[in-house]
């Protein structure tokens, strides 16, 4: 599963709210999640409205020890870039947030140049090999 904790999904037609069974479900939030499932809960209007006002009253996370730094920060639900989509979930805070973006676009720019200047020694050879059979 690629979802995170926090994430809103379209809601089934059928789907009832979890938390007041005689209402009908307008969207559905990603609860738990693992590399393999994720719970899922279905809320009606009230309940979505509250959640996301929780969300924005607590625009960084809730407080938790950060996986990366163990000190206790308002943490969100990320994974590792290198992990992938379906990796492990963290719980990480703002400032490790930012280093790791930070050191992912680094890699990907890396890898970026790379590439480029494999392509231009590639684009090179193959135009050296072309006049050479002239």
């Amino acid at each position: 599963m690629n979802y995170l904790p926090g994430q809103f999904i379209k809601a089934h037609v059928d789907d009832v709210c979890e938390e007041h069974n005689d209402l009908p479900a307008v969207i559905r939030m990603i609860g738990e999640t693992d590399s393999m499932v994720c719970e899922i809960i279905p809320m009606c209007q009230a309940c979505y409205d509250a959640a996301k006002q929780y969300q924005l009253e607590h625009p960084d996370g809730e407080d938790y020890d950060c996986d990366i730094c163990h000190e206790s920060h308002p943490c969100k639900p990320s994974r590792d870039p290198e992990e992938g989509l379906n990796g492990p979930i963290y719980w990480i805070c703002k400032s490790c947030r930012k280093k790791i973006r930070k050191s992912a676009k680094e890699l990907r720019d890396e890898e970026d140049e790379y590439y480029r200047l494999k392509d231009e020694r590639d684009h090179r050879e193959a135009e050296d090999e072309f006049y050479r059979n002239q």
